[in-house]
Order: structure tokens, then sequence, then C-alpha cells
């Protein structure tokens, strides 16, 4: 890539960012939040039951469609998902989820 401005001479050595604008989207997850299954892409909700004593939290499975992404980040497009909705990003230790298992957060 060729840079030009006054006071280089050339050759020299330097560091550049490069930004790419991606648009406005409604819904960002955390690219860990973003698994594959069965081909297709899709994510954990945390949602509440009432339990016997207290409410209990289970973990649904839903598919999406992933609009765009960078490294950090993935837009989904938010058929399912509201703003209230509570997404797995990180499962502790090598136990997978399944849907409608029960689920401890850690706070």
């Amino acid at each position: 890539m060729d840079v030009e401005a006054q006071g280089l001479a050339g050759g020299e050595a330097g560091q550049a960012f490069i930004s790419k604008d991606i648009g406005f989207y409604d819904c960002l997850v955390s690219n860990s939040a973003v698994n594959k299954s069965e081909g297709s892409d899709c994510v954990w909700l945390i949602q509440e039951k009432q339990g016997a004593f207290k409410n209990e939290l289970y973990v649904k499975k839903l598919n999406v469609t992933v609009l765009n992404s960078d490294i950090n980040k993935s837009a989904l497009q938010r058929s399912g998902l509201d703003q209230d909705s509570r997404i797995v990003c990180k499962v502790d230790g090598d136990r997978g989820l399944t849907d409608g298992g029960r689920v401890l957060l850690w706070e």
C-alpha cells in the first residue's frame, strides 16, 4: 500500500489502522456466543421457569442468521431475540449444553 504525505521520504516503517464501516445492526453478540449445530448457526438463550421452591434457569437453543461479523462480534438477525434476551457467552468446563437443560449462573 502506498501512502503519500509530507515529511515522508520513502522506505520508512510505520503503522496503519484501517477500519471498515459495517453499518448499523440491531443485535450484536460476542463471537463466543455463536455456535455451530447441525450445519447452522445458533445461540443458547437462558429462560426462567417457576420451580417448586424458586425460579429455575434453563437453556433453549435458537437457530440464528449471522448477517456480518468481525474478529470480536457477530451481527444477528433478530428473529426470536429481543432486548431482554439473555444469551450464553461462555460455558465453564467441558460440559456441553442440551436444549431444555438446567443451568446455574455465576455472578
